[in-house]
């Protein structure tokens, strides 16, 4: 899929997660299927810390000037692979969200992030083969490497709510 494609369908999936989640009573927002499981209001601050982590890898590589060339690893195509398959993949600690968070919170933290992160995304500079950031697990990576991330990111969190009928 090209970058312009997969922006697009990622800008319209988020919005329809956010606005689905968003239309939740509170109450309901703040539910889990179970003890391990995260509520929807969890997923969508995850998915804002996730984002944020992102956009600060951005700034980072902007300011110091990264170049490089883009990682190889099969780590994005088979992550990425995994997420669409609704395998979890372990979540390092600084991505867990607060178990105790308020849906309305949530959503303004989800919807910063993700303004900085598209606003990043539409103006990448060759999207498939420029260096837009360097991170630990992955290394260098492009625009559009990242995008597919958070898309098959955000693929996962929502087939998992629905799964559990929580949404």
């Amino acid at each position: 899929m090209t970058f312009q494609a997969l922006l697009v369908r990622f800008k319209q999936g988020r919005a329809a997660f956010r606005n689905r989640i968003g239309q939740l009573d509170p109450a309901k927002a703040t539910q889990k299927a179970n003890q391990t499981s995260w509520s929807p209001a969890q997923v969508i601050g995850h998915l804002a810390i996730a984002e944020q982590f992102y956009v600060n890898a951005i700034v980072e590589a902007a300011e110091l000037g990264i170049e490089g060339t883009p990682t190889q690893s099969l780590m994005i195509p088979i992550g990425c692979l995994v997420m669409n398959w609704g395998i979890p993949i372990p979540n390092p600690p600084e991505m867990e969200p607060p178990s105790e968070i308020d849906l309305q919170e949530a959503l303004q933290g989800f919807d910063s992030a993700g303004a900085a992160l598209i606003k990043w995304m539409e103006s990448a500079e060759d999207p498939e083969h420029k260096v837009m950031a360097k991170t630990g697990m992955l290394g260098n990576v492009t625009a559009h490497q990242m995008l597919k991330m958070m898309d098959a990111h955000l693929t996962y969190h929502k087939r998992k709510l629905e799964r559990t009928r929580v949404i």
